[in-house]
Formats: structure tokens, C-alpha cells, sequence
């Protein structure tokens, strides 16, 4: 309550405030402090710098910091003001190096290619300077995503698969109810394309080379893991140039990288001089082949009949050094049935698996028991040379026929293959009596899935023609054709052949007719026919 006439309290304390205020309007300023920078930017010189790193690398090689949050952290610092990593010095090389150590030791293959990319991102220094150092470590780390995710990729299509299924058996189980699409995982977003991996990879490498820091960089386990991954996904010629990259530096190389590039000079042109080459420059390399080296060079020796001998030879210098078993055998076997007689063929076939299977189909013979077991490919060679030698009896050759049957039935590993059958098919179509079963045989192939081939299409035709059927053969043409097994010039030329021989110039019309519209040259034999006046200019 105030006094009457007198100032209340209030608008004393209100005159004293405003009071107060005009004074101090009159003092002089007094200094300010500085104002205080951020933590991040405090001391921004290199030893900073470094002693952050260090505490980031000691965080991470003790496992207490994820690399994915470090790597952010290092982003952070270097928004921030700090050096980057790869500008500052550490034992044995930068604070980058060390980090990428660390991740690996973590086994995040990742993380390691994430820094790398992060890094180069800042323009700063590029690829091959940058992961130089670091360069088995970038590959391994590429080819391990490359395993990952080819791994996940399996796993989704098992997925799919398995959700396919229970969706048919569910639409089995209610006969009213529709089938119900099935929509399959999505490609990953990233690294749909695995083999990139791989690429970038390879590419690192020919960048070093390109530097010359190839061979001070990069350790030679890495480089034949990288060589082995690459063949896998068929990047044959990326896989070729980095081995030659470590041929021209001397570089040794495993076993398994020149078992690729084997594979690579088998396809050239002239495959067995250059394959054979390769594999004796191997040899002086001091590497020891295995048996797939030796199965490649005798394949490729193969291809040409003056190599058969230098083949056989290959083949008995590897039997002595135990490279041996039943693929090198069976290649064996089939140069020996180029070069000589069936008999010396079954008995070299004896000799190395065995006198039991030949006795099933009646062939006695002493050798002794051998260890290899034979697989579909020896049988079938076998069968093939019997047939060679009892084809003139149409008995012994229904008495192969129902050996190779009950042969099925006690070896379950075995199974119709599209090479035993096409042999029993031509053996069969060769005799009068026998040609329904050739038939016979021809649409149980193809209703098992075996497709028959052109060469045993050429002498089913050719059986036909000479057992007086020209229809059958033609039929059999139209059917060859609906299989999209494309006619050549020796199918032409035998059925032309045979219709000549049967007197058949009607058949041998519509044959040169047909080989006119497959716009394939007659040969020499069947000109003079036509120069004869055989058959129609």
C-alpha cells in the first residue's frame, strides 16, 4: 500500500533500474576473451592430425570401433580441417595403410574397399598411388566380395526355387485353386554385376604394370587367386593377360595358372604346337604338371595325327611319375584306337581297368586287376571297338547290345549315354533284319533326352538308302531338321552316294535338290557324276 500523495514501490524500483542502466551506458568496454574454435579444428597441423589417427587405428585394431564407423569418422575429421589419412605418416608407411591392415586383421573385406573409394573420392592422390602399398590387400578384398556375392546370389535363386516349389505343391494339393506367380528376389542394388569385382581387379593390376610397380607391389599367392577367379567366370582373356604380365617379369605361377593358360592355347588355331610349347615352358619353369595339365596337352595333341606319337609318349612319361588315372587312360585309349588294331585296344584296355568288364561281354583275357575304375566315356570306347569287331554279325552284335543292358544293371553309376547308343543305333541300321530296331533304338534317345548327333543321323540315312527305304531316309531328314541338327557335306554326299548305288535317281535328285537349299558345294565325285549326266546339271 502506498502513501498518499508519495511513489509506490514499484515505480521506485523501476526509476533505480533505469538509472543504473544510464550509468552504465557511460563505462568503457573491457577486452572480450577470444571465442573458442571447435574441437576438430584446434591445432590443425600434422602432428594433430597423427595423434588422432593413431588413437582411430589402436580403436580399430583392438576391435572396439566398427571400420564403417571409423570410416565415417575420418570423413568427418577431413570436413572438418584434419590432413587426410593418406597425407600422414605412421610406422611403415601412412595412417591409411594402417587402417586398411586393421580392417583386414577384422576381416572386413568391405570396409577396406569402401576407405579405397572414399579416399580416391577426395582427389587427393589417385588408385595406384594410393592402394600401391596396400595392393594385395585391395585384391583380396575385391575377390572376396566377388565370393559373397555370388554366395548371396545363390541363396536367393534357392530361395526363389524353394518358394516355387511349395507353390506348385500348394495348386497341387487344391485342385480349385490358380496357380499363384512367384516373384523372385530382386537383384541386389549394388554389385549385381559380381564379375565387375574381378574386372576392377584386374585392371588394378595392368594400372600397376602401367606404373611400373607390378612386381614390387603385388605378391604372387594374390595374383593366382585372382588368375583361378577369373577363369571360373570365364573372363579367359583378362586371366591370359595378367599371366602373361608375370611371364614377361619372370614371375613364378602356380600350377593352376598355367593349367589356365593350357586351356587358353588349346583353342588357338594350331593348338597343338602351341599347347605342347606352353607346357614345356612350364616344365623349364620348374613347375610339376598334375593330371589336368597333362589331360590338356594330350587333348590338344590329339587334334592333329602327327602329334599322336609325342601324345603316347607325354601319357607313359606321366604313368611313370604316378600322373595317372582314369581320364588320362581313356584318353590314352582313344590314340591307341586311331593308331592301331581293336585287339591291341582291348588288351591295352584290360591292362589299366581291368579283365572284368571285357569278360561281361566276352572277351577273356589274364590281366590283372587294376585299380582304376572305369566311367561312362571308357565304356562306351569299348563297346565301340567290339562293335568294330563283331559288326558283320548281326547275332553278336543284339549279343553286345544285351551285355551293355544287364552292364546298366549292375553298375547304377552308369546310364544311357547319347555316345553307346548312337553306336548301337549305326551297328544296328547296318543289317537288313536289324534296321526296325535301329529305329527303335533312335526314338528311345530321343524320348530319354539324348539328342542324337549328325554323324549318327549320316548313317542311319545312309542304311536306309542302301536297304532300299528312300522314304524313311527323307523322313528321317525332316525329323533331323525339326531337332535344328544342321546337315553337312558328308550327310549330302553318302545319302547321294547310296542312291547312286541303289540306282535310285529319283532319290538322288531330291538329295542334290536338298543340298542345293542348304547352299552347300558338292564335292569333286559327285561334279563328275554330274559331268557322267547321273544326275541333273
Amino acid at each position: 500500500m502506498s502513501r498518499p500523495g508519495g511513489v509506490s514501490g514499484l515505480a521506485r524500483h523501476l526509476a533505480r533500474r533505469q538509472a543504473s542502466t544510464s550509468k552504465s551506458s557511460v563505462r568503457p568496454e573491457l577486452p572480450q576473451p577470444p571465442r573458442r574454435r571447435p574441437a576438430s579444428t584446434v591445432n590443425n597441423d600434422v602432428s594433430s592430425s597423427q595423434l588422432f589417427y593413431d588413437g582411430l587405428c589402436a580403436s580399430a585394431w583392438a576391435n572396439k570401433i566398427h571400420p564403417l564407423k571409423a570410416i565415417d569418422l575420418v570423413d568427418t575429421a577431413v570436413e572438418h580441417g584434419r590432413h587426410a589419412p593418406e597425407a600422414v605418416a605412421a610406422d611403415g608407411g601412412n595412417v591409411f595403410k594402417s587402417l586398411v591392415k586393421a580392417f583386414i586383421s577384422m576381416r572386413q573385406y568391405d570396409s577396406v574397399v569402401r576407405l579405397i573409394e572414399s579416399s580416391t573420392s577426395r582427389d587427393l592422390v589417385d588408385l595406384v598411388d594410393l592402394a600401391a602399398p596396400v595392393a594385395n590387400e585391395y585384391i583380396d578384398s575385391l575377390v572376396y566380395m566377388h565370393g559373397q556375392h555370388n554366395l548371396r546370389a545363390r541363396q536367393r535363386a534357392q530361395r526363389a526355387y524353394n518358394r516355387r516349389t511349395q507353390t506348385k505343391a500348394t495348386a497341387a494339393a487344391t485342385p480349385g485353386k490358380r496357380d499363384v506367380a512367384v516373384q523372385t528376389d530382386a537383384p541386389a542394388a549394388a554389385g549385381a554385376d559380381t564379375a565387375s569385382l574381378l574386372v576392377r581387379a584386374a585392371e588394378f593390376v595392368e594400372q600397376l604394370e602401367a606404373r611400373g610397380k607390378f612386381t614390387s607391389s603385388v605378391k604372387p599367392a594374390w595374383l593366382h587367386r585372382l588368375i583361378g577367379k577369373l577363369h571360373e567366370e570365364r573372363r579367359h582373356r583378362l586371366a591370359v593377360t595378367l599371366i602373361n604380365l608375370a611371364l614377361k617379369h619372370d614371375f613364378p605361377l602356380d600350377v593352376k595358372s598355367w593349367n589356365v593358360l593350357l586351356a587358353h592355347r588349346s583353342l588357338q588355331l594350331d593348338p597343338a604346337q602351341a599347347t605342347l610349347q606352353t607346357f614345356m615352358r612350364m616344365k623349364r619353369a620348374g613347375v610339376i604338371p598334375d593330371q589336368h595339365s597333362l589331360g590338356l596337352v594330350v587333348n590338344a595333341l590329339k587334334c592333329d595325327r602327327n602329334y599322336i606319337p609325342r601324345a603316347l609318349e607325354l601319357l607313359k612319361e606321366g604313368r611313370l611319375h604316378g600322373l595317372w588315372n582314369a581320364k588320362l587312360a581313356t584318353d590314352e585309349l582313344h590314340l591307341v584306337k586311331r593308331t592301331s588294331p581293336p585287339e591291341q585296344v582291348i588288351d591295352r584296355f584290360c591292362t589299366y581297368f581291368g579283365s572284368e568288364l571285357p569278360r561281361m561281354f566276352g572277351v577273356e583275357s589274364n590281366a590283372p586287376p587294376e585299380a582304376l575304375c572305369p566311367d561312362g566315356v571308357a565304356v562306351s570306347l569299348l563297346i565301340d571297338t567290339l562293335v568294330k569287331l563283331h559288326r558283320t554279325s548281326p547275332v553278336d552284335v543284339e549279343r553286345l547290345y544285351d551285355c551293355y543292358t544287364r552292364l546298366l544293371e549292375v553298375r547304377p553309376d552308369l546310364h544311357r549315354d547319347s555316345y553307346s547308343m548312337s553306336i548301337f543305333v549305326a551297328s544296328f541300321v547296318r543289317h537288313r533284319s536289324l534296321v526296325t530296331r535301329s529305329l527303335e533304338l533312335l526314338e528311345e534317345m530321343q524320348h530319354r533326352g539324348l539328342r542324337p548327333t549328325i554323324v549318327t543321323y549320316t548313317i542311319v540315312v545312309d542304311g536306309l538308302t542302301k536297304h532300299g527305304a528312300p522314304e524313311l531316309a527323307i523322313k528321317m531328314y525332316d525329323r533331323m531338321r525339326k531337332q535344328l541338327v544342321v546337315p553337312d557335306a558328308r550327310f549330302f554326299e553318302r545319302s547321294i552316294q547310296a542312291s547312286l548305288q541303289q540306282g535310285d535317281r529319283d532319290a538322288a535328285n531330291a538329295w542334290l535338290l536338298a543340298m542345293r537349299q542348304a547352299r552347300i558345294t558338292p564335292s569333286k565325285h559327285t561334279q563328275q557324276a554330274l559331268t557322267a549326266g547321273v544326275l541333273p546339271s
